[in-house]
This record gives structure tokens, sequence and C-alpha cells, in this order.
């Protein structure tokens, strides 16, 4: 049960994380670059955890 409960919580925040992207690409070009590096990082990691 934890180990779902664990996979919807991911499932969730990726979720949260791709909806929080799409407003910054909407948002003025400032928040652009961020928006790129923290992406690049979230593969990262994505890449490292799996």
């Amino acid at each position: 049960m934890t180990a779902a409960q664990a996979a919807m919580e991911q499932v969730t925040q990726l979720a949260l994380l791709s909806i929080g992207a799409a407003r910054r690409r909407e948002a003025p070009m400032k928040t652009q670059p961020l928006c790129k590096r923290k992406s690049i990082l979230h593969r990262k990691s994505k890449a490292t955890s799996s």
C-alpha cells in the first residue's frame, strides 16, 4: 500500500510540475532560462533515480 501511495504522490507531483512549467512558458521571457534550467535538472534527477 505504501509503495502504491508513493507512486501516486510522484504522479501528482509530476503533473503539478508540468502545469507549473506550462504556466512559466506563458510568463514573460525573464522566467524562461530558469524554466529550462529546472527542466534539465529534473531530467538529470529522473535519470539517476531510475
